[in-house]
């Protein structure tokens, strides 16, 4: 049952709540004398008020999803269509713009399907990609093709040991009011690199000598990127959110002990301090920006 359906509920309850005491109260004060019947009215009183302020309270709070629920609007189911082949249409237009090469040492870019079919994708955000900002930024995300699946689209072979064990480690979404503008998670969650068995790194040497590794960062209207992360999860005191925390430069570290190709993706809302670029184990670095829809 959803938010929308609780509240029309409630509503329901508290109309015929209040209609249930007012019957009782007049079949009730027929057989009561006059101080009995102006106690009894007192009381009916002090009910339907707390009724009404609890259903005002009820209807301020989802006054957008009561709206929602309630208006009967005609919707013409070609024109959705339309409007949603032509918004996924500017999308792929705006990210085969908006992609900047950030680093690309002896031309590791662009891979090569026949020379390097497989890759291995490390960083917890690769199974959590951020499509798009906050507030009026957000946007509907189920349809949506994740990286991996876009790399086998492309005729990419990923390592699904690495993504299970991302997906193992991925940390559950909390839910929230979209409609109640916070800014966004800043906790970095990225393992460990004591999580990492020598056995899921040995067999990713193995799967193939090419990695990518996948920074995130959310960003949007309703909140400050947070100045120092000393009270985030994962995060480092005296470093602000746009930094790379310990926890990441560590995995990259780990990962360019052990793979001769190291390519880094950006994957964020806002510019990052990029210096790690300029590690020499790091061969190229992507930057896929992610605008806002109020930014468009």
């Amino acid at each position: 049952m959803n938010v929308a359906q609780i509240t029309k509920m409630m509503l329901i309850i508290s109309i015929v709540f209040a209609v249930i005491m007012v019957v009782f109260m007049i079949v009730k004060g027929k057989k009561q004398n006059a101080a009995e019947k102006r106690r009894g009215k007192k009381v009916v009183t002090c009910i339907l008020l707390a009724v009404i302020i609890a259903a005002n309270g009820a209807i301020y709070a989802f006054n957008n999803i009561i709206n929602q629920h309630f208006s009967s609007v005609k919707v013409d189911d070609m024109a959705v269509d339309d409007a949603t082949a032509a918004s996924k249409d500017i999308t792929t237009r705006i990210e085969e713009e908006g992609i900047v090469l950030l680093e690309n040492k002896d031309n590791t870019l662009p891979l090569n399907v026949e020379k390097n079919a497989k890759v291995n994708v490390f960083g917890q955000s690769s199974t959590a990609i951020v499509y798009g900002g906050a507030g009026s930024g957000a946007s509907n995300e189920t349809d949506n093709v994740t990286l991996q699946e876009g790399l086998k689209q492309a005729g990419f072979d990923v390592n699904e040991d690495l993504t299970k064990f991302y997906e193992d480690h991925k940390t559950k979404k909390k839910g929230q009011n979209v409609f109640n503008l916070k800014g966004g998670d800043y906790n970095i969650n990225e393992p460990a690199t004591s999580e990492y068995s020598d056995k899921l790194i040995s067999d990713a040497k193995k799967f193939s000598d090419t990695a990518l590794v996948v920074f995130s960062r959310n960003g949007g209207e309703g909140g400050d990127l947070p100045m120092d992360m000393a009270s985030y999860t994962g995060g480092d005191a005296g470093k602000h959110y746009l930094e790379l925390q310990s926890c990441e430069q560590e995995m990259l570290s780990m990962v360019e002990k052990n793979f001769e190709h190291v390519i880094v993706l950006v994957n964020s809302s806002n510019a990052m301090e990029l210096g790690f670029l300029e590690d020499k184990n790091v061969d190229a670095g992507l930057e896929d920006r992610v605008l806002p829809v109020a930014w468009l």
